[in-house]
């Protein structure tokens, strides 16, 4: 029986967790709004994309992993199994009616966001001036519904599938306040669609996403995905490679999380993640120079401001009789100090 094999994607997407977990003889609790846990393991949840997440080990992913984490099976061993277990069971037979059901969030009910305020100044304020994140970026992210501005005048950050709102968080633009909202489906993170479907940059959050593509990707030409907390990453990647049919397309991976111990940890943890189940993609690790890419941005503009001001000070003749001071640097530095001016607070 095991001669005939089945695709691992197949394998993921049709063996449900919740099905198998019973069959193993687990007890499933539903927890509402159709996440399920184990009561003989709490801390493990099962979400309606068919993925897992165990708080307690930081485990987490598809059937595959399921399987590897609670039957402390290799990969290759785990796959050999549930190939198995797919024929087994005859899964084939239902093979339309469940990829249906498993593909599409017909079923899986919107969220329902903050009620948006009558305009976004202040979240561009916040993001253009606090941030320094350019306007040209922060128009894109509105104008696809990514980020808004509620009553409260905080930002809210949205992901979506099927044009369905299913995640969401927001943080407040006057203190450090941030919330995953109630409801939302964690895996489902904030996805950025660019042109390029071979390259995914992967990042903690929305505004390093932002801080990034100004970096290295003004025009957003790649795609991109924040988790919204890196012990999500397996699972909220495996969701988007799964529910997009990303591995025909995807050819390489950036792993964009924060420059601390947690970071790096779980960027590794990461990397091998894809290895094992995508090993035809390339992983690379990008850590940002200081704690975060936003911060990196934000050295940066600081950075080429002071020495702007510096190259003035190189330039000009301090002969104060003939020269004046104002009219040299704005005849000589016209598009930088109109650049600055705009774009950071001076």
């Amino acid at each position: 029986m095991s001669e005939t094999r089945v695709s691992i994607n197949r394998i993921k997407e049709d063996i449900s967790i919740i099905e198998y977990a019973i069959a193993q003889g687990y007890s499933v609790v539903k927890e509402g709004r159709e996440i399920y846990s184990l009561k003989e393991h709490d801390s493990c949840k099962i979400y309606p994309t068919n993925t897992f997440y165990r708080f307690s080990t930081g485990a987490g992913g598809s059937i595959i992993d399921f399987v590897k984490e609670f039957e402390e099976l290799t990969t290759k061993e785990a796959i050999k199994k549930l190939n198995d277990y797919y024929l087994e069971n005859d899964l084939s037979i239902d093979y339309s009616l469940i990829k249906q059901k498993n593909n599409s969030s017909k079923n899986i009910k919107e969220l329902k966001l903050p009620l948006h305020a009558e305009n976004d100044k202040a979240i561009i304020s916040y993001l253009t001036k606090t941030r320094c994140i350019d306007y040209e970026i922060v128009k894109d992210y509105l104008r696809k519904g990514i980020i808004y501005q509620d009553k409260q005048k905080n930002i809210v950050f949205v992901g979506k599938f099927d044009d369905k709102k299913l995640f969401g968080s927001r943080r407040s633009v006057f203190a450090d306040y941030k919330r995953e909202l109630p409801g939302s489906i964690d895996e489902v993170g904030i996805y950025y669609e660019g042109k390029d479907k071979s390259v995914l940059i992967i990042t903690e959050g929305v505004i390093d996403q932002m801080s990034y593509r100004e970096t290295y990707d003004f025009h957003g030409e790649n795609c991109y995905l924040s988790v919204n907390g890196i012990q999500k990453g397996i699972n909220c990647l495996n969701f988007h490679i799964l529910k997009r049919d990303l591995d025909k397309e995807i050819k390489k991976i950036i792993i964009g999380y924060d420059n601390d111990k947690r970071g790096k940890e779980e960027a590794l943890k990461l990397r091998s993640w894809i290895g094992e189940n995508y090993p035809d993609v390339y992983v690379t690790i990008q850590l940002p120079e200081y704690t975060d890419f936003n911060e990196d941005l934000i050295n940066r503009k600081n950075i080429d401001y002071y020495s702007l001001v510096d190259t003035y000070i190189d330039n000009i003749d301090f002969n104060f009789s003939n020269v004046n001071f104002e009219k040299v640097v704005s005849e000589q530095y016209s598009d930088e100090l109109s650049y600055f001016e705009n774009n950071l607070e001076i």
